[in-house]
């Protein structure tokens, strides 16, 4: 299968990268053996304050408007008492969309998700090939119930016949078994199903990482983690060997970690003066609604983020059908 005539870049292209037969790929998520989906805990769950319901999904619920508390960006309605343990974060496992409930609710006791291995040897420098390098890193394997998964919009006539084959990936050449089958993209249908039966508000949910490219500026309460990449881009005009072919980017990009949720009005990259659409960014309230937030958002997102898998937000409403 043709993947393009160049690698996928951070940066924002003026034209839409062409990635061959590829047409888009969705965020990467896990599947059980019997194909159930597993996506990140939204990080406003508070089913833990549940004594009942403590293996589910319940967003946290805010304080009415009139006890809103002032900031510099205006008034931001907080959770409710007892909704969010300041202490302990907040949640961090991976949520079963067909069944509804937390990942340690489906693997035996004691077991892990992802398990932490030391990979520890000695390789030769490239500077002086007469000494040898010593090297330890830590690695990571996933439970042998569950698979990485991910859906690839291809071009019709290029779908090749259900395949199960071995390939390596990233720099470090990991061995991966693949399996292709022909199957609908319902990722985020489930996700607004299972995630829409207790929530009383409309609120947004980040199905995959989000790659910023200004700086964002949050109006309402959200609960959000940050990462910082430099991720690898390959040169297929260079004539070497599959490693010298890897390089990784020298600019560091700041990315919102899937999981991270958004109230109300969506954050939107604006400048220090005036928002997008010349609404004023001061703390008189004075912005664009939820959609339109989520729009504005997109908009200032290279389109070649959300076809490779990045960037997918979810609007996560009440009475969900």
């Amino acid at each position: 299968m043709h993947i393009g005539p160049e690698s996928f870049r951070f940066s924002r292209p003026e034209n839409e990268q062409n990635f061959g037969d590829i047409c888009s790929i969705s965020p990467v998520f896990l599947i059980d053996q019997n194909n159930h989906y597993y996506v990140k805990t939204p990080f406003n769950d508070a089913s833990w304050a549940d004594q009942k319901n403590r293996e589910t999904f319940r967003p946290m619920r805010l304080v009415p408007e009139e006890q809103a508390v002032m900031t510099q960006w205006g008034k931001i309605r907080m959770p409710q008492e007892g909704e969010f343990a300041y202490k302990q974060w907040h949640a961090s496992d991976y949520f079963n969309l067909q069944e509804r409930k937390a990942v340690s609710s489906c693997i035996k006791e004691n077991q892990q998700l992802f398990r932490s291995v030391m990979i520890t040897g000695n390789r030769k420098a490239e500077q002086t090939p007469e000494e040898d390098g010593f090297f330890k890193r830590e690695g990571k394997i996933l439970h042998g119930d569950f698979s990485f998964a991910v859906f690839i919009e291809v071009k019709s006539d290029t779908f090749p016949d259900p395949v199960r084959t071995l390939c390596r990936m990233g720099q470090k050449q990991s061995l991966f078994q693949v399996t292709l089958e022909e199957k609908k993209d319902d990722l985020e249908e489930r996700v607004r199903d299972a995630f829409s039966k207790e929530t009383e508000e409309p609120w947004y949910y980040a199905l995959s990482d989000i790659v910023l490219t200004e700086e964002v500026r949050y109006r309402e309460f959200c609960i959000v983690e940050m990462k910082s990449v430099r991720n690898l881009e390959t040169s297929y005009n260079q004539k070497s060997t599959y490693i010298k072919k890897m390089r990784k980017n020298r600019v560091q990009y700041n990315l919102i970690e899937s999981g991270s949720v958004f109230y109300g009005e969506f954050p939107v990259a604006v400048s220090e003066e005036t928002a997008p659409g010349g609404n004023s960014s001061g703390g008189d309230g004075a912005t664009e609604s939820g959609e339109e937030r989520l729009r504005t958002l997109q908009d200032l997102i290279s389109p070649n983020h959300k076809k490779i898998g990045y960037s997918h937000i979810v609007k996560i409403e009440a009475n969900h059908k």
